[in-house]
């Protein structure tokens, strides 16, 4: 009993805080290691295939898993996202990566300390009893070769209460209800990695250009750069048709080579203008986009060159509605290093830029 209880205090002292702890301690611990990435299960509503991943990002209606447990992969782009809508999600399970693999180690160590500790202790107290020569050399071969045992024997036991302690996971139950969801939604968000304690939208205040691509129903390809939870495509949309093959009436070519300009009207309609898992942005997601650049003052120097072309203004439409005649639009004067939003008349043909759900 005594041993067990030596390995387990061990354990318990050395290995990292489990994932049941306070919101205010996970909270410093993010703060005190800048990044921590879990590693994460996703249950299906209904039966299939576990979804694996590290947790990325929480969002209104997703929750997205990346491919990578490299921190690196992420500052440089290279990870591959999926996004798991929360009405399919049955349950969320979280461990912090290698976690368990750390509790086997300092179990295996803590087990051989306790067996190796004990068997020289009993060994020497078996030797003193013997007066005779003989007697403690040979008692004291029987007393090492017992605690050789003892120490793989506690060795063993420190193995598997390492892998049970590390192996906890912290699950969340969805059953695929937005309620739920939105009720543990701020506890879950706490182990992305886009998670910021201070209350700002994400760490990353940069793009990342990622490999991925997508292609429209015309057959353009799109780069895609990452910010933060959001994925945007790099270029602007160039397509001349609905994904059911009806032209897309009003619009005309823009400035850039292949570049097209669309009314607000195209933008909302219903047979969706972008590729399919990808929409027009709310003019929320706009502003948040600027704000992970840092605000109005900063965006536009960080958009020049790698979001947009070198050179003069451009506007881009959101799929926000002022009212009957007008709609919000996102302006970036490249010339002035200036970012600002505001309305446009519907029927004005602007640049269009897509957005991963």
């Amino acid at each position: 009993m005594k041993v067990n209880t030596f390995i387990i205090i061990a354990i318990m002292c050395l290995a990292d805080p489990p994932l049941t702890q306070s919101q205010d301690k996970v909270e410093m611990k993010r703060d005190s290691a800048h990044f921590n990435i879990y590693r994460t299960w996703i249950t299906p509503v209904k039966s299939g295939h576990t979804f694996t991943g590290a947790l990325y990002s929480v969002k209104d209606s997703s929750v997205l898993i990346t491919n990578s447990f490299s921190m690196n992969d992420y500052v440089s782009g290279k990870y591959k996202s999926t996004a798991i809508n929360v009405k399919s999600i049955m349950g969320v399970d979280l461990r912090k990566n290698n976690r368990k693999m750390v509790g086997v180690l300092i179990g295996t160590f803590s087990g051989l300390a306790a067996g190796i500790t004990i068997g020289i202790l009993a060994g020497s107290s078996n030797t003193g009893k013997n007066t005779s020569k003989a007697g403690g050399i040979v008692n004291g071969a029987l007393s090492a070769g017992a605690g050789a045992t003892l120490a793989i024997g506690t060795t063993l036991l420190g193995i598997s209460l390492g892998a049970i302690i590390g192996g906890h996971k912290k699950h969340f139950e969805i059953n695929g209800n937005m309620g739920e969801y939105e009720r543990q939604r701020r506890e879950l968000e706490h182990y992305s990695i886009t998670y910021n304690r201070y209350g700002i939208e994400s760490a990353v205040t940069d793009f990342s250009h990622l490999k991925d691509s997508v292609t429209d129903t015309e057959g353009n390809v799109y780069h895609l750069l990452a910010l933060g939870d959001q994925v945007w495509m790099a270029e602007n949309l160039r397509v001349t048709r609905f994904p059911d093959g009806t032209a897309i009436t009003g619009s005309t070519k823009g400035r850039f080579e292949k570049e097209i300009l669309y009314n607000w009207q195209s933008v909302t309609d219903t047979r969706h203008i972008c590729p399919a898992g990808w929409h027009v942005p709310t003019m929320a997601e706009w502003a948040s986009l600027c704000s992970k650049l840092g605000g109005e003052n900063y965006a536009a120097a960080k958009l020049d060159g790698i979001f947009t072309a070198r050179g003069g203004p451009v506007k881009w439409w959101s799929s926000t509605s002022s009212d009957a005649e007008n709609a919000l639009c996102f302006y970036c004067n490249l010339e002035t290093a200036i970012v600002s939003f505001f309305n446009r008349q519907k029927a004005t043909n602007l640049s269009v830029r897509c957005i991963r759900d």
